[in-house]
């Protein structure tokens, strides 16, 4: 959990200036890492959905 916390700020400043700021919640940061998780589970399945129907 550290490096992911202490990584990303510096990768993501450059793009869009509020995320640092946003990583020192950590509440915020589990629940924004649960959400990408739950977001790529859903896109392995509708593509697995779709790749099954397709064959």
């Amino acid at each position: 959990m550290s490096t992911f916390v202490g990584r990303s700020p510096q990768v993501e400043s450059r793009t869009s200036p509020h995320w640092s700021s946003r990583y020192q919640d950590s509440k915020e940061s589990k629940a924004l890492a649960e959400k990408l998780k739950t977001l790529c589970l859903e896109e392995k399945l509708s593509a697995a959905l779709i790749d099954g129907q397709g064959s």
